[in-house]
C-alpha cells in the first residue's frame, strides 16, 4: 500500500493540533458563544448558493460537500433571531430538541429547499442544528411557536423571497463568464425589496470571489427592514463569480473533491486502513487529554457547534 508522505504528515500534524488545542477551544466556547440575553429584535432570513459553498468547503477541506440531487437553486441556510449588537444571537433559547417526526410531512420540501450540504453528516443534521440553535429563539413569535411552524413558515418566506428569482429578473444568472459587479447585484436586490439587504461573498485564492449568501432582515411582524450590518461583504474591486452547479471550471478548481464515486472509492480503499490507524491514535490522545485535564474544565449548559464561515 502506497500513501504519500504529504498525507501522513498532514494527519500527524492534525493529531498534535487536536491534542494541544483542546483546552483552548473549551475556553473559547465558554467565553464567546454564550449569549447574554434571550431577547431579540429582528430576524435574518439567510439563503446560500450551494455551488459556492461546495467549492469553498472542498478546497479548504473543512467538510466533504455534496449538493443533493433534489436541491434546486438557492437553498435556505436559516432564519436567525438577531440583535443590532449581535447578529444571529441569541441562540439555544430553550432545551427543546429536534424531532424529525414533527416535520415528516414537509420532509420533501426541506430536502429540496433546505438541504444539508455536508456529505459526512446525516440528512437532517442541518435541520437539527438550525432548530435547536435558532428555532428555539424564533419560537417567541406565534408564527414559529413550535418545530413544525418554524420550518413550515420559513419555507413560506423562501417562496416569497427567492433570491435566485430576484437576481434572474435583473439578468444576473449563474455563468462561467468573468462575473458580475457587486453594485449590480445590490441594485437588483434593492429594486425588489426596497430595503437594505446583504449579499455576501466567499473569497479563496484558488477560486476568486464568489457569491455565497444573501439575507434580508425582518421585524417581528415579518415586515422587511434595513439590515443593521452586512457580514462578509463582497469586494467592489473584484468580479463576483456566480458559477452554475457543477460547472467544468469549478470541477477543475476543486480537483479531487468532485471525482466520480468510483475513483473516490478506489482512493479510499488504498489509504483507508492506514488513515484509520492514525485517527484511532488521535482519538486515544484526545481521551488522555480529557482525563488529565478534567478537573480544570466546566461543561456549558448547551453543546455549541463550531462552524466554518456562514455555518450558523
Amino acid at each position: 500500500m502506497r500513501v504519500s508522505s504529504g498525507l501522513l504528515s498532514f494527519l500527524l500534524a492534525a493529531c498534535l493540533a487536536i491534542v494541544e488545542s483542546r483546552h483552548h477551544r473549551k475556553h473559547h466556547h465558554k467565553t464567546t458563544t454564550k449569549p447574554s440575553t434571550k431577547s431579540w429584535e429582528y430576524l435574518m432570513f439567510v439563503m446560500e448558493w450551494p455551488q459556492t459553498q461546495c467549492e469553498f468547503l472542498n478546497v479548504t477541506h473543512r467538510h466533504p460537500c455534496k449538493i443533493p440531487a433534489e436541491a434546486k437553486g438557492w437553498t435556505i441556510h436559516g432564519l436567525w433571531p438577531s440583535t443590532s449588537k449581535s447578529p444571529h444571537q441569541p441562540f439555544f433559547c430553550t432545551k427543546d430538541k429536534f424531532n424529525p417526526d414533527k416535520v415528516a410531512d414537509i420532509k420533501e420540501e426541506l430536502e429540496q429547499y433546505w438541504p444539508n450540504l455536508y456529505a459526512d453528516s446525516s440528512v437532517d443534521s442541518l435541520w437539527k442544528h438550525e432548530y435547536e440553535k435558532h428555532g428555539t429563539c424564533a419560537a417567541q413569535l406565534p408564527t414559529f411557536a413550535d418545530e413544525h411552524d418554524y420550518f413550515k413558515n420559513t419555507l413560506v418566506i423562501r417562496e416569497k423571497y427567492d433570491y435566485g428569482v430576484v437576481l434572474a429578473d435583473s439578468e444576473i444568472v449563474p455563468s462561467l463568464s468573468e462575473g458580475y459587479h457587486i453594485d449590480d447585484i445590490q441594485a437588483a436586490l434593492d429594486k425588489k425589496f426596497g430595503v437594505r439587504s446583504c449579499p455576501g461573498c466567499q473569497y479563496q485564492k484558488k477560486l476568486g470571489q464568489m457569491i455565497s449568501q444573501i439575507y434580508v432582515c425582518m421585524d417581528k411582524s415579518l415586515k422587511l427592514i434595513d439590515c443593521h450590518t452586512c457580514e462578509h461583504p463582497c469586494r467592489a474591486n473584484e468580479p463576483v463569480l456566480y458559477h452554475p452547479a457543477f460547472s467544468h471550471r469549478s470541477m477543475r478548481a476543486v480537483g479531487a473533491a468532485y471525482q466520480p464515486d468510483s475513483q473516490m472509492d478506489h482512493s479510499a480503499k488504498r489509504i483507508g486502513p492506514l488513515v484509520g490507524l492514525i485517527m484511532a491514535g488521535c482519538v486515544l490522545a484526545v481521551l488522555v487529554v480529557v482525563v488529565v485535564r478534567r478537573p480544570h474544565s466546566r461543561r456549558t449548559s448547551y453543546q455549541v457547534m463550531e462552524d466554518p464561515p456562514f455555518q450558523e
